[in-house]
Formats: structure tokens, C-alpha cells, sequence
């Protein structure tokens, strides 16, 4: 059926819409830069999105980069009309977004940096992913990258069975909402009736309904029931792209791609197995039964650098969100200290490597450039050695240096940017969030910090951030908070007991201003 503004399931049901970091063109370039491209500056460029939605992805880099050029285009006329009022409200220049069908995205649209299409490739029919690549290829600048996400076999095979099994129940059905509810009450009488024990089929059907579970309406609508879903092999992509003129750069998250993520005995078998990069990505997807992908593309004729290279590795800038399990951990001898980031736990004996990774945990969410963090790192361990023959490496050594910085960032323990973001740990007299997190804490249940990520906003949240604007000190925040504590708007609770004494309130509103602002900081939300 061909859509229209009246037919378009994404303006009855729409695709939900947030930041994606591993689209943003800061990190795109970085990657880029890693395998030897020179992409274009972030605060100078163009960017187009396929498929940008309400463009809760799109604007927030159109803020954070004035003198850049963002174009949207997307098929729902309801989600452009929302993004336009976004952008009318922020007042924005630079971004110009339009209900337009992907076919066509033509030469008037003129040529790019940066090309995002996030959700697109598997939910849209053959010719419409043959006109998706072949404009990657003609509308990317010479040193351009392309971003594609797609459903991938073998993981999509299990899921590709229960969605043919919705899709012939759905289909006794007319309107949207009953065929969700149909589809969904299926799968739970499927994982209800199909025995788990000595059953894979069982066992498979069990955990995708644990993950169903947690999607909500329009989500599974579109990935479930969705008309078209047609997931490919990751060679069968990469051979799609080939035939337009595009050759495969990297994934969107890099330790992915890393086989000395695996154990001893597989890694050696995939780099024998594995002749070139694409079959050991290949064969790695089917070690993880991956179903998904987010591959970055760019023009067949660049020479790229799949080694370490120690000048590109230096041009970095780096954070990480680590801290060490014990307190005051023994950094310089080698004794073993283990650290955790996010759910990654990981212990290490090397004095460069503890040192390193505690510094960045202790300046989190900030970025530190890659001299910055050797001197600092050579420093400290020098000042804490009792003598010089302790120090088993040399210090001065960058070559080592980067190379122990790119392991942590190929096991996901540190960030890389060529371009830091503009956030800072500081809270200021007048403490600043960006614009688009102030609208959008005001308006919905989470808000887009400095790093592109989603940070959830509770009740309090709607209140304070809107206030964090560079014109309120904590004395007006206070002024403000007391003023809903007392009308009933909202409660205080400290260490989750509630206040309910007004003496106890006063005595704590100072106190828990600090505290919400320390977490602030820590949600990567205010702005350098």
C-alpha cells in the first residue's frame, strides 16, 4: 500500500523518537579518524537524517552546533509538524526539516558529511534500501560517513518466526490497538503452553518474551507488525553497498568489532577463519547470534587504516565513568585493582592503566586530551614511587601509552572523541543545562544531556531543571523549590524518607540542593 499523510502508520502510531549517541557526527568522526579518514570539522559541517522523526535525534545537534547545517526529512507529516515546533520554540536557524518520502532525497538536496538513517534499512521495501544506499554514495562528501542500523540473521531468525506467528493473528483484526494487544496476548499464551524444559524452542520463546515485555505500544507495533521487516546477513549488506560505490568503515561501537574480546582460543580461531575484516564480522555474528547492526559506511575509493596508529590515538580526548570497587585503591605498584564502569567489571595489575582510568572516573563526565592525560598519569605515578627502579615502563613512552588507551577504548572502558562535548562536572553560581533539555524536561519524562544521551526526569526534575538557565543561583532555586514544597506541588524526601516537619524541611533544603545538583553533574547535563 502507498502511504500517505492519511494512510501513514507512523502518523497513527508514532516511532518512538530519543538522542542516539553512536549517530552523533562527533562520534562518527572519531571512528572515522581511528581507520584513517579525515572527516569534516562537527562544528562546520552537514548532516542529514532519514527518517528524523519529531527530531528528538536531529535538533539537539543543531543546538549544540549553531554554524552546522542539519537537514531532516521523514514521511510522517504529524512528526515533522511536531519537530518544526520544537525548532520554532528553540528559535533554530541551522536545521531545516520536511515531510518528504525517501525516494525523493534527490542532487537539489545537494551533498553531506554526515548521513544518519537510524531504524530505516529494514522497514522500508528493496527498492526503497537500493535508493537508501545509492544516496549515501551521491550525496556524501568525498571524506563522508553514512550511518545505517538494520536487522540482522542469525539473531532475527527466532524473532522473524514470532513475528510471521503475530502478523497471521494480528491480521483477524482491523484497528491498531487490538492487533498489538492480539499480537501480545499470543506470544503469552505461546510462552505459557510451549514447555521450557529440554525445549529450546521453549527456552528461545521464553527469552524474547522477556524482552517484548519491555516495549511499549508503538515500538512493538513497528518492529513486530510493521508491513516490512527484512533483516540480511551482515556480507549481504555490505555486498548491497559494494554495488553503489560504498565500502564498509566500522560499527557505530567499536569493541564490537574487537576478536581479543573473546577468549584465547577464540580469537585464534576467527583470525584464521577470518581472512578479511567482513567474514570475521561475519563469523562473530554468528557467535553472538547478533540481531542488529549499526554500520558505518563511507565512499569505496578512501585507503583505510585497520591498524593502531599511534598520531590518531593522540589526537584524542577521553572519559570514562570508572571508579575503583575498593577505596583508596594502590594505583602505582602492580598489585591487582578492580574497577567498575557502568555493569563492565575489570581488574588490572598495570600502574599506566589504574591510573589512568581513576583519574577519568575522578573528572567524569569532563574530557581530557590525550597529552593532557599522559602528563597528568606520568606525574602522579613519578611523585608516589619511592624510587625510580619501581617504575617498570617508561613513562615518556607514547606508543605504549596509546596502545594501552586503545584497549580500554576497545573494551568499552573509556570514550574517544576527536571533538570533546561542552560539558562540565563544575557547578557554577548560575549552573547552565542546554536549551533542548530545558524544553524537554518541561514537556516529557526525560531530557537529552551534553553527551547525546537520554537522562530520565523525575517530578522534582520538572520543577529544577527548567531553572538550570544561567539566570537562577541557588538561592533562587531554593526560593522556588520552598515555594512547591509548600503549596503541595512536591515533596521532600531525603535518603528516601520524607520530610513532612518544617523545621526538618529548612534544615535540609540547603543540603539536598547540593545533593541534586552534584547528580546533575553526574547525568552529563550541564553545559561548559
Amino acid at each position: 500500500m502507498k502511504e500517505t499523510s492519511e494512510t501513514n502508520v507512523y502518523d497513527e502510531s508514532p516511532y518512538p523518537s530519543r538522542p542516539y549517541s553512536q549517530t552523533h557526527p562527533r562520534h562518527l568522526a572519531t571512528i572515522a579518524t581511528l581507520f584513517g579518514i579525515q572527516p569534516k570539522l562537527v562544528s562546520d559541517c552537514r548532516v542529514l537524517e532519514i527518517g528524523c522523526s519529531d527530531g528528538s535525534n536531529l535538533i539537539p545537534m543543531a543546538c549544540e552546533f549553531p554554524n552546522s547545517q542539519f537537514v531532516g526529512v521523514d514521511l510522517s507529516s504529524r512528526q515533522i509538524k511536531n519537530a518544526k515546533q520544537t525548532v520554532e520554540t528553540l528559535k533554530l536557524k541551522n536545521i531545516d526539516l520536511r515531510y518528504c518520502n525517501i525516494l525523493d532525497v534527490d542532487d537539489s538536496f545537494g551533498k553531506y558529511d554526515y548521513i544518519i538513517a537510524h531504524g530505516i534499512y529494514s522497514w522500508v521495501p528493496d527498492d526503497v534500501q537500493k535508493h537508501l544506499l545509492k544516496l549515501c554514495k551521491h550525496r556524501l562528501n568525498n571524506q563522508g560517513i553514512a550511518y545505517i542500523s538494520y536487522n540482522t540473521y542469525p539473531g532475527w531468525k527466532m524473532r522473524g518466526l514470532l513475528r510471521d506467528m503475530m502478523l497471521y493473528h494480528a491480521n483477524n483484526f482491523e484497528d491498531t490497538p487490538s492487533k498489538i494487544t492480539q499480537a501480545k496476548a499470543l506470544i503469552n499464551f505461546l510462552s505459557e503452553t510451549v514447555p521450557v524444559e529440554n525445549n529450546a524452542y521453549g527456552t528461545l520463546l521464553r527469552n524474547e518474551l522477556k524482552n517484548m515485555k519491555n516495549w511499549d505500544d508503538n515500538y512493538f507495533l513497528h518492529e513486530s507488525l510493521e508491513e516490512v521487516n527484512d533483516p540480511v546477513y551482515f556480507y549481504q549488506f555490505i555486498e548491497k553497498a559494494k554495488q553503489q560505490g560504498l565500502q564498509y568503515l566500522a560499527e557505530s561501537e567499536v569493541h564490537n568489532m574487537i576478536t581479543g574480546n573473546f577468549d584465547a582460543r577464540v580469537k585464534e580461531t576467527l583470525d584464521k577463519i577470518g581472512t578479511n575484516i567482513i567474514q570475521r564480522e561475519q563469523y562473530m555474528d554468528f557467535i553472538r547470534n547478533r540481531m542488529f547492526r549499526q554500520t558505518l559506511l563511507c565512499h569505496d575509493d578512501i585507503s583505510l587504516t585497520r591498524g593502531i596508529d599511534v598520531e590518531n590515538i593522540s589526537s584524542m580526548n577521553m572519559s570514562s565513568n570508572c571508579e575503583a570497587v575498593t577505596k583508596d585503591p594502590d594505583l602505582t605498584s602492580n598489585a591487582e585493582v578492580e574497577f567498575k564502569v557502568n555493569n563492565l567489571h575489570f581488574s588490572s595489575e598495570c600502574p599506566y592503566t589504574k591510573c589512568t582510568v581513576n583519574y577519568l572516573g575522578s573528572i567524569w563526565p569532563e574530557y581530557i586530551s590525550f597529552q593532557d592525560i599522559l602528563e597528568k598519569v606520568g606525574t602522579f605515578i613519578d611523585n608516589n614511587l619511592q624510587t625510580k627502579a619501581e617504575r617498570n615502563e617508561d613513562i615518556n613512552d607514547v606508543d605504549l601509552f596509546a596502545t594501552k588507551i586503545f584497549n580500554l577504548y576497545a573494551k568499552n572502558i573509556i570514550d574517544l572523541s576527536l571533538y570533546p562535548p561542552t560539558v562540565t562536572k563544575t557547578i557554577s553560581k548560575n549552573p547552565v543545562i542546554g536549551p533542548i533539555a530545558c524544553l524537554q524536561a518541561q514537556t516529557q519524562d526525560w531530557t537529552t544531556n551534553q553527551l547525546h544521551q537520554v537522562v530520565d526526569v523525575d517530578v522534582i526534575s520538572k520543577h529544577l531543571l527548567p531553572l538550570l538557565d544561567g539566570q537562577h543561583d541557588d538561592k533562587k532555586i531554593r526560593k522556588h523549590l520552598l515555594k512547591l514544597i509548600q503549596n503541595g506541588t512536591l515533596q521532600l524526601q531525603l535518603d528516601g524518607v520524607l520530610l513532612e516537619d518544617n523545621d526538618e524541611i529548612m534544615d535540609n533544603l540547603d543540603e539536598y540542593i547540593k545533593t541534586y545538583l552534584n547528580k546533575v553533574s553526574k547525568s552529563a547535563l550541564l553545559e561548559n
